[in-house]
């Protein structure tokens, strides 16, 4: 399960990091954080109106609530990072400019991944054992 989500996470890191770098970027990184947001949103939705508002909120703060709170805020920090990045090489095109906003967008890519690996072990081990013990309450 810890591979399948860092792989996942790691395909979306390199989009991301390739839309931040390119001039369709910021409507790409737009419509990634409208799909995540939407997707969880549904997802929220659908378990509280199938399971009803006690069971369904139980089950999705067990099973999302915990590696979201790290998943979302490492995606926005990417995206704003590479549409700012991006910005500051359009309006400074010296070399200089571009080699110090390059490193500071690795930089910022790397701290993203750092996140999304917490969110990944989060999401692994501890999601799975809340869940496991809440189970018998659903």
């Amino acid at each position: 399960m810890l591979v399948s989500i860092m792989k996942k996470n790691l395909i979306l890191i390199a989009i991301m990091a390739f839309l931040g770098v390119s001039i369709i970027g910021s409507p790409g990184m737009y419509l990634i954080i409208l799909n995540k947001g939407f997707t969880l949103g549904f997802t929220i939705s659908g378990a509280i109106a199938v399971m009803g508002t006690g069971k369904g909120l139980l089950l999705v703060s067990s099973i999302m609530f915990l590696s979201k709170i790290f998943e979302l805020p490492a995606i926005f920090f990417l995206a704003v990072s590479g549409i700012n990045s991006f910005k500051s090489i359009i309006k400074d095109r010296r070399k200089e400019n571009i080699r110090y906003e390059g490193v500071k967008f690795i930089m910022e890519i790397l701290i993203s991944v750092a996140i999304l690996t917490v969110s990944a072990l989060v999401e692994t081990y501890l999601s799975s054992n809340l869940f496991i013990s809440i189970s018998k309450y659903l």
